[in-house]
C-alpha cells in the first residue's frame, strides 16, 4: 500500500525555518541602514528648505532672528507653511536648534538693521562699518533626541563647521546628526557715502526709518541685500537705491550721483 505525502516534514519546516531566519539576519541590517540613511538624506532636505527660507525673512525684512525657541522658529514658519513647533521637531524623534557664531561682525540677534541705523546722532547710527564675513549659523538636528544644547566657543563653532579638529561632544556628523551651514556673509554690501558739502541740506534714510542729515565726511556701512536707501534735500526726496550690490553715493552740493 502506497500513501500519498502531503506537506513538509518537521526537518523540513525546520530546514526552510533556518534559510528564511539566514535570508532575514542578511536583509534586516541592511533594509535598516538604508531606512536611516533615507530619514537622513529627507532631514538634509528640510534643513536646507529652512535655511533658505530664513534668508528669504531676513532678505524682506531686514532683520536676523534670534536663535532662542519662538523666534527664528516662528518668523519662518509662513514662508515654509508649516508650523513653528514642526520646524523645531525634526523627520526622526529629535529636534533642531539655530546657533550663532559668537564673534560675527554684528553683535548679538535679534540683529533689526533700521533700529541699528536709528541708533546714536551720527548718520550711520551703529550700523556696521566692517564686513561681517563671520556671520554664520550652524542649524543642527539630532535625529535621535534633543539637539546639544551646549554653548559654542568661537573654536568650537569652527571646529563643528568644519568637521575638524576638536569637535565637542555631540557634534559630529553622522547619520543620527545633521548640520546645514548658513553663512549670511554674502547678504551684506558696503555702502559707502560721501558728502563734500552741506548746501542743501542733504539727509538719507534707509527702510522708512528716520531721516538723519549728514555731515561733511566720508563713510561706509555693510547693508543688507534688498534694503532701500532714500536720499532727501533737505525734506524734498531726492532719489531711492534698493542696495543688491557694492554701492557708491556722492553728494557734491548741488547733486546726488551713485
Amino acid at each position: 500500500m502506497t500513501y500519498k505525502k502531503n506537506g513538509f516534514t518537521l526537518i523540513e519546516m525546520i530546514g526552510v525555518l533556518t534559510i528564511i531566519a539566514i535570508i532575514a539576519s542578511a536583509l534586516v541590517p541592511n533594509i535598516s541602514r538604508e531606512i536611516t540613511r533615507a530619514i537622513a538624506d529627507a532631514e538634509d532636505s528640510e534643513l536646507n528648505t529652512i535655511a533658505l527660507s530664513l534668508k528669504k525673512y531676513i532678505a524682506e525684512n531686514q532683520i536676523i532672528p534670534g536663535t532662542a525657541t519662538g523666534q527664528w522658529n516662528t518668523v519662518i514658519a509662513p514662508f515654509i507653511e508649516n508650523s513653528s513647533n514642526r520646524i523645531l521637531n525634526n523627520r526622526g524623534s529629535g529636534t533642531r536648534r539655530l546657533i550663532l557664531r559668537s564673534t560675527n561682525g554684528i553683535g548679538s540677534v535679534p540683529y533689526d538693521q533700521a533700529a541699528m541705523y536709528t541708533a546714536g546722532i551720527t548718520p550711520q547710527g551703529s550700523l556696521p562699518g566692517a564686513f561681517p564675513a563671520q556671520m554664520r549659523f550652524l542649524l543642527v538636528s539630532n535625529l535621535s533626541g534633543a539637539a546639544p544644547v551646549t554653548a559654542l566657543t568661537d573654536a568650537q563653532f569652527d571646529a563643528v563647521w568644519d568637521q575638524m579638529g576638536t569637535i565637542p561632544a555631540g557634534f559630529t556628523t553622522g547619520n543620527k546628526f545633521r548640520i546645514e551651514r548658513i553663512s549670511l556673509a554674502s547678504l551684506f554690501y558696503p555702502v559707502t557715502i560721501s558728502c563734500t558739502s552741506l548746501s542743501g541740506v542733504p539727509r538719507w534714510s534707509i527702510n522708512g526709518a528716520i531721516v538723519k542729515s549728514l555731515n561733511i565726511t566720508t563713510f561706509t556701512v555693510y547693508l543688507l541685500n534688498g534694503t532701500r536707501i532714500n536720499l532727501f534735500l533737505g525734506a524734498v526726496p531726492a532719489g531711492t537705491i534698493v542696495v543688491n550690490k557694492a554701492i557708491g553715493i556722492i553728494y557734491d552740493g548741488t547733486t546726488w550721483s551713485y
